[in-house]
């Protein structure tokens, strides 16, 4: 990925898990690039490490896990993981994450108005009034009726589609410089997941954000990649442009990958020919 300076870059990281007497390195000398204005897809099956990778880059490891080696840097900035106080600023400002699961990442007591309030108090110093502004506006954005009603309300009062579309206004609401989400479509219906990612599209495009999408769905990686980084056990096993992905792949794993694709097409297809 040649060009401008990337807005996120990942460097030779590793993550160690600490589990009893034994330590596991689930990710292996990984290296990313994120530009700005562009999306980089992060695909796998599930344990490959993808998401320890997100997390490892927002400084929000799990318990027992720990960066083992390498570094994380927003443009020239280094990130420093183990220093919460640097990362508190960071986080949910510099960079922002979207979670699979929306209302996991909401506090269920706080309305959203608190929500966007804190966030915009800690990295952008608003007066609750102000915050409660920038919440409204950002959420007409990603086409929310009533944004003013829906500040005062509570997050099990919402469907997830609705939860998912706060969730990208709230991260958007302090102007990141990268963007990660983390399979932001798994859980929504086709009507909703197409919403989303026309919203993630829109709002990366506007900002000038780079975006790490993190999906297992290739039908989704070749509606919005520009990129795509393909992990395996741990380790990135092959980079390339979106084209030469689908076209021209070059490890065994992707091949399967591709395959596998094609198999579930032509098993469609054939259910439907059916009539099933």
């Amino acid at each position: 990925m040649s060009g401008c300076n990337p807005a996120l870059s990942v460097h030779n990281l590793s993550v160690a898990l600490d589990s009893g007497m034994q330590t596991m390195e689930v990710v292996r000398g990984v290296n990313l690039e994120v530009k700005p204005d562009s999306v980089l897809c992060l695909v796998g099956e599930s344990g490959s490490g993808k998401t320890m990778t997100a997390m490892a880059c927002m400084g929000q490891l799990p318990a027992g896990a720990r960066v083992a080696g390498g570094c994380v840097k927003l443009g020239t900035a280094q990130i420093v993981p183990g220093c919460e106080r640097i990362m508190r600023g960071i986080r949910g400002g510099t960079v922002s994450m979207i979670m699979q699961n929306p209302m996991a990442c909401f506090h269920p007591m706080r309305t959203i108005g608190a929500h966007f309030a804190e966030t915009l108090r800690i990295h952008q110093g608003l007066s609750r009034k102000e915050a409660r502004q920038v919440a409204e506006e950002r959420m007409r954005r990603v086409a929310l009726s009533d944004p003013a009603g829906m500040l005062d309300r509570y997050p099990f009062q919402f469907s997830g589609g609705q939860l998912q579309r706060i969730m990208i206004a709230l991260a958007m609401s302090t102007s990141p410089q990268v963007l990660i989400a983390d399979e932001p479509t798994t859980a929504l219906d086709a009507s909703n997941q197409k919403r989303v990612l026309q919203l993630l599209h829109d709002v990366r495009k506007e900002s000038g954000a780079g975006l790490l999408l993190i999906t297992h769905d290739l039908g989704v990686v070749a509606e919005v990649a520009d990129f795509v980084a393909v992990m395996y056990g741990g380790e990135i096993v092959e980079t390339a442009p979106v084209k030469k992905f689908f076209h021209h792949p070059q490890h065994e794993y992707t091949r399967r990958l591709l395959e596998s694709r094609i198999q579930l097409k032509r098993s469609a297809r054939q259910m439907a020919a059916r009539g099933t």
